[in-house]
């Protein structure tokens, strides 16, 4: 979207609740005071660029040459794509697709209800923090969501899990 104040979209959409926008700095604050004029939340994420938009153009066109050189092989196991926010089917052209994922928004809520809808109960985060499984337990009520970031945070999961 184009304002008179430059480009903004939408590149995250975590949950019904939370939506984060990229783009031009001034276009990002003007749409952050409109929400809170509008008595939602807005809050400024330390992060380096404009992920998931057209602002990453640049790194997405050198990140494909690189990953041409890479030999990717079919899943063997269901495989979500947050660019198509559902299970990924065509594994042809992974350097496109994982260049897309630079580009574009992160269709995260689609991908959670595709997951449920296929009978997914169980979801596990790995790595620190817990951003992700949090979005999972406001989404998708009565299901299991839990984080692995260490042996300790693994045994807890594996306990909570069986």
């Amino acid at each position: 979207m184009r304002g008179n104040r430059g480009y903004v979209v939408p590149v995250n959409y975590n949950s019904a609740v939370q939506t984060v926008i990229a783009g031009d700095t001034e276009a990002c604050e003007a749409a952050a005071a409109k929400f809170s004029e509008m008595k939602k939340k807005a809050i400024k994420l330390n992060v380096a660029s404009a992920f998931h938009s057209k602002l990453m153009q640049s790194a997405a066109d050198e990140f494909i040459e690189t990953a041409k050189t890479v030999e990717f092989k079919t899943a063997n196991v269901d495989f979500y794509s947050n660019v198509l926010g559902t299970k990924l089917e065509d594994f042809s052209d992974m350097p496109d697709m994982l260049a897309k994922h630079i580009v574009s928004p992160v269709k995260f809520t689609s991908e959670l209800a595709e997951m449920e809808k296929a009978g997914y109960e169980n979801f596990i985060e790995l790595g620190p923090n817990k951003v992700l499984t949090g979005l999972v337990k406001k989404t998708l009520k009565g299901k299991n969501a839990v984080n692995i970031e260490n042996n300790a945070t693994m045994e807890k999961a594996l306990a909570s899990l069986s």
